[in-house]
This record gives C-alpha cells, structure tokens and sequence, in this order.
C-alpha cells in the first residue's frame, strides 16, 4: 500500500498538514482552490528555490496569511531589490507584488465572469518568509537542483553523483578519497529517481540512488516527497525525490 500511493497523501493527519488551511461554503470553494494555485504558480515562477508556499485564510474579514518557506532567501533580495526610488525592505516589495498579482487576477475574473465574482474591495495579505538554512535536507530544494543539472545536458549519472555531493556537505575529494558518503545529521534516508530517455537513449528506462533508509510503509515516519519534471532536448524526464528526516 505505501508503496503504490503518494507519500504525502498516505500521511496527511500523522506527520503531513495540509498545504491550504481554510473553510468556506460550497459556492466559493471552487474559486479559493484555484486562486491557491494561482499564487503558488505566481510565487514558483518569479522566484527560485521557494520549498512550499502554505496558505490560510479567514474569508471573515478577507484576509490570506501566505508562509513561504525558501531554501534560497539570497534570489528574493536580488529580484526585489531597492532602489534610489523605492526604499521598502525586498519582503515589503515582494508583499506588494503578491498583493497587486492577486488584485489583477480578481479583476479579470470579474469581468469574464461578468459579475462580482470576487466582491471583496480591500484585500488584508500577511506574507510571511521562513528561510531554510541547510536546503539540500529538503526534497523540493533537491529535486529542484536535478532538474537544473539535467536542463544543462549533464550526464545522469553525473547529476546524480553532484547531487549526493551537495547533500553530504563535505569536499568533493575527501567523499572520493574514503569512498563513502555520510548522511547529515537532520537524516535517516535519501533516494532520487529519474526516469526517461536518459542521456538520449532510445528506449526509456529508470535510474536512481538510494542512501539510508526509505520506509514507505512506517506512517510515523517524517517522509517528504517530491515529483517535478526536467524539460530536456531528447523529451520530458521524470524526478522523484523521497527524504525521510529524522523524529
């Protein structure tokens, strides 16, 4: 069983929360599912290295509450930078870039819905932004970099062995000296998949590494889990990422 569903999902109430924390009728449930998604995307495609982005709301006094947690707080400064002009903090200026997104998204609903769609006039947004010190421990920021390496037509096998590298911590000769790779301190257990036409072969096929433990059954196990996919020149190749930290 644990091995044939999605590793959040089997968890969800045990050691997984919901990734959006909110209530509301039947008649807005639809519209708040897709405005999260919204966010997400708005959030994932101006920045890199973003872990998760979790949302609540209280649709009372129409306020959303936006946790972004990133394993690279360095590329939020660069994007938001101030200027001579503008003197507000990078989180001030990525706030009010999260915030005028939403307001336009609103906006074009409304009018293709040709109604109040979204009657809300003012919109309270907190965004909060949690920097991640030691990211190669976090699935997303792992899988993340697998896809950086394969885009750049580096060899699997090599993008594999650089990943590994980074999650060790340690120099790259040292690890090759002794030949042994030590997981840090924060894991049990770390495996990556990529399946596809690797290095362009004709017939596709699955490759991967494993270090540690993975129990894919043990529901009180803290497994994180990851799916995203690399867009190479030989098709799409598929990365999925099992971190198991420990209780």
């Amino acid at each position: 069983m644990g091995q044939k569903v999605n590793p959040l999902g089997f968890r969800l109430g045990i050691t997984k929360e919901h990734q959006s924390e909110w209530f509301a009728n039947s008649k807005d449930y639809l519209k708040y599912v897709v405005e999260d998604s919204f966010i997400r995307q708005t959030i994932t495609g101006r920045l890199q290295g973003i872990l998760d982005v979790k949302i609540k709301r209280l649709p009372i006094i129409n306020k959303i509450i936006v946790i972004v947690r990133t394993g690279n707080p360095d590329d939020i400064e660069k994007v938001f930078k101030q200027t001579t002009v503008n003197k507000k903090k990078s989180s001030q200026l990525f706030r009010d870039y999260l915030e005028k997104e939403i307001k336009l998204y609103r906006s074009k609903l409304n009018k293709l819905k040709d109604s109040n769609y979204f009657p809300e006039t003012e919109l309270n947004l907190k965004l909060e932004i949690r920097p991640i010190q030691k990211a190669f421990c976090e699935a997303s920021f792992i899988a993340e970099f697998v896809v950086e390496q394969l885009e750049k037509k580096i060899p699997f096998r090599r993008a594999l062995n650089e990943t590994f590298f980074k999650i060790d911590g340690r120099e790259k000769k040292i690890i090759r000296k002794y030949k042994n790779f030590i997981l840090p301190k924060e894991l049990d257990g770390v495996k990556v998949q990529i399946s596809g036409r690797l290095n362009g072969a004709e017939i596709a096929r699955v490759a991967g590494r494993r270090e540690g433990r993975i129990p894919l059954q043990t529901l009180q196990a803290n497994l994180d889990y990851v799916y995203k996919t690399a867009k190479t020149t030989y098709g799409i190749l598929g990365i999925k990422v099992w971190v198991v930290k420990k209780v």
